[in-house]
């Protein structure tokens, strides 16, 4: 789900995991929407660079498992999970990434009643609902070979490399956190360098990677993250029951940090720029990244 100027518009991944790359223009700004499956990786990019607008194919290439991508302008070859051109006349270059979000169906629907959906009516021929992949999630296994013992991934992660976790970046800083541990804490309030982040969690989100047909997949949870400072005061969150308040007004909050009851109704959370991923991916191509450990976890 991207959000511009209070309209916003989703991509069901049951068109993505099809198709993988969508060129848009949203507004005024041209925009490549990307998921790779292996890597459980949807980002959002801005294909706008330096003033030119590029165009984006899927080159049917992996690279540590991750989809590499080609613009039809140079032909030059971008890894889809970091935005960076790896080979031709833009290597180097990186795409902006442009801030969104994984939600259910029914969160988006309930925050944006007039959002547009991407349709399946694509033109082509795909069994959209369906997934290619069954069973690639919960078996616990690359469909793509990969040396984890020779990588930066964290040794407690090599024995689970499909285990989500929740990337945020602030000030060259980044640290990621298991969605096995976001889902148990409800909300995560957390430092990264001198930030303060709050983490809100909602279980009710079914993955795309597990059952042949994916509505009928096992719940994975989805994450955002945020700036608990609202208006001078440092607020405190707790989840109960599905419902995330806070401490201070005992309003209530949705996944898009927007305050849906209570004192502070209408008033939203700056949010933070975040990404979700398997484990595997995330570490080989961001070796600098700083694991979470909760330290009442006893794995």
């Amino acid at each position: 789900m991207v959000e511009n100027g209070g309209a916003a518009r989703a991509y069901p991944l049951q068109i993505l995991i099809w198709h993988e790359l969508v060129n848009d223009h949203f507004g005024a700004r041209a925009i490549l929407v990307s998921y790779c499956p292996l890597c459980n990786s949807a980002v959002v990019f801005d294909r706008s660079l330096n003033g030119q607008v590029y165009e984006f194919g899927v080159s049917g290439m992996l690279r540590e498992s991750d989809m590499v991508m080609f613009d039809r302008q140079t032909e030059s070859l971008w890894q889809q999970i970091t935005g960076e051109a790896i080979v031709g006349s833009l290597a180097g270059r990186e795409l902006t990434v442009v801030p969104g979000q994984t939600v259910s169906f029914e969160t988006f629907q309930t925050q944006f009643p007039d959002g547009e959906v991407l349709s399946r009516n694509t033109g082509l021929d795909r069994a959209y609902g369906q997934n290619p992949y069954a069973g690639y999630e919960s078996g616990g296994r690359l469909i793509m070979p990969i040396n984890l013992s020779s990588t930066n991934v964290p040794r407690e992660l090599r024995r689970s490399p499909l285990e989500r976790i929740l990337a945020v970046s602030i000030d060259g800083q980044t640290k990621a956190y298991p969605f096995r541990l976001l889902r148990r804490a409800g909300v995560l309030e957390d430092r990264i360098g001198n930030t303060s982040i709050v983490i809100f969690v909602d279980d009710r989100v079914t993955g795309a990677l597990d059952a042949a047909r994916i509505s009928e997949s096992t719940e994975v949870g989805a994450a955002a993250v945020f700036s608990p400072e609202l208006e001078g005061r440092h607020l405190k969150f707790e989840r109960s029951k599905h419902r995330i308040v806070d401490d201070e007004t005992h309003s209530e909050w949705n996944l898009f940090g927007v305050a849906t009851a209570g004192p502070l109704k209408g008033r939203q959370l700056a949010p933070v720029s975040h990404r979700e991923a398997f484990a595997f991916a995330w570490f080989i191509f961001r070796p600098d990244t700083e694991l979470y450990r909760d330290t009442s976890d006893c794995r």
